[in-house]
């Protein structure tokens, strides 16, 4: 079926759709068929001048006016290949939007990181995509993306050499970013819609695999006295203590085993954990005690108030990611990957969430575009993915096998 566009960014005025769209601008292939929607005629508009100025010798996107509620939105949705939506907190936004392009069968791209919202759309919308043939892939921005196409990556290599399973992935992330009021916003409303016991759920382990899976095997550096301290030690990774994203980060890469193992690639004891490197193992103590602190804080109205109206700094941004993965072997070879971007994390969100959605129009045959609908990930969109991003500047390489 021919629609208008290949693609159109919601929320292409602020901060982060910005920069998807100076990205898109850019790089994406000129004859590109895509528009700019919000809700301001005027700042559309000056948006699409400034993109015009920076290329003026490709298609230029069409600007189209959208509200979140009504039939706008249903007709966006039916002109369009894919929408990219940047319109945050989604928990408050974006459930109109996955609707109407899982109804539509359109496909679907944000940068989420809303477990608990996550977990209600596929519950709510799933069955729908799937009938529709709508692609719908939250959470690709450029937080939960490298350690999910990471763990894949590690996953295919170890299948590829030693024609086994992983048995175990642990991934060390450092992110230094300064977070945006709406990033603030999104974190601490989740707490204000949902509540801690429904959170809770959320940190369950494999809460949002379509198949559940309990690990069989505990490795030494994961054992239930480290997790009560929060103190790690790993023999490549080092000293490691707790990584605020992983409680994003990691329901997402076990959705992605629950989607790609039909295929054997992760295979059946593959367990996924993810943490940050500190300095020493008294640093790892404090780091585990201060996120504790900062877990029940967050429970308190009064703290989200407070962490509303402080603005928080960062003096250089960064994403830098080491996994070791061990293969599900007699001999428990291990493998090193590396995947990182540094710059602005706004920036990398827009090009981690826009090549997704180029992977799905103009890339190569992945498992995404093979199932033919429903809620995916980032893994399941593969190499394809994965080359799109190398092509543009992000990190992502096995180093050589330490076993």
């Amino acid at each position: 079926m021919s629609r208008d566009y290949e693609l159109v960014l919601l929320g292409a005025t602020g901060h982060t759709g910005k920069l998807a769209a100076e990205h898109l601008t850019k790089n994406a292939p000129t004859n590109l068929r895509w528009a700019l929607a919000g809700r301001s005629e005027s700042k559309l508009n000056s948006l699409a001048s400034d993109l015009r100025a920076l290329h003026p010798d490709r298609i230029q996107p069409a600007v189209e006016l959208f509200e979140l509620e009504g039939p706008s939105l249903t007709s966006l949705a039916k002109r369009t290949q894919v929408i990219v939506s940047t319109v945050g907190p989604f928990m408050k936004y974006g459930t109109p939007v996955v609707e109407a392009c899982a109804r539509n069968g359109t496909h679907y791209v944000d940068c989420s990181a809303e477990i608990p919202w996550h977990k209600e759309m596929i519950e709510r919308f799933d069955t729908i995509a799937k009938a529709s043939g709508a692609i719908i892939i939250p959470q690709t921005g450029s937080g939960s993306t490298p350690p999910d196409l990471t763990t894949y990556l590690l996953a295919a290599h170890i299948r590829n050499t030693y024609s086994s399973g992983t048995l175990q992935v642990t991934s060390s992330s450092e992110l230094k970013v300064q977070p945006s009021a709406g990033s603030m916003d999104a974190v601490l409303s989740e707490f204000d819609i949902y509540g801690s016991s429904q959170m809770a759920k959320c940190r369950e382990p494999f809460a949002l695999s379509p198949v559940q899976h309990r690990p069989l095997v505990r490795p030494p550096h994961l054992s239930s006295w480290t997790r009560l301290i929060g103190v790690g030690n790993d023999e490549y990774l080092g000293a490691l203590t707790d990584f605020e994203q992983s409680a994003i980060d990691k329901p997402l890469v076990e959705r992605s085993w629950g989607l790609l193992d039909d295929g054997g690639l992760y295979g059946p004891n593959f367990q996924y954990d993810e943490l940050k490197p500190a300095p020493s193992i008294w640093s790892a103590f404090t780091g585990h005690m201060g996120y504790t602190i900062l877990m029940y804080a967050l429970s308190l109205a009064p703290v989200r108030w407070l962490l509303r109206v402080i603005p928080l700094a960062a003096k250089r941004e960064f994403y830098h990611n080491t996994a070791v993965a061990i293969a599900d072997t007699p001999n428990r070879e291990r493998a090193i990957a590396k995947s990182g971007f540094d710059g602005s994390i706004y920036l990398f969100t827009g090009i981690c969430i826009t090549e997704a959605a180029l992977t799905l129009l103009r890339g190569e045959e992945t498992y995404a575009t093979k199932t033919g609908g429903g809620f995916l990930t980032s893994a399941t969109l593969g190499h394809a993915y994965i080359g799109r991003l190398r092509n543009v500047g992000v990190r992502f390489e096995i180093l050589d096998d330490v076993s």
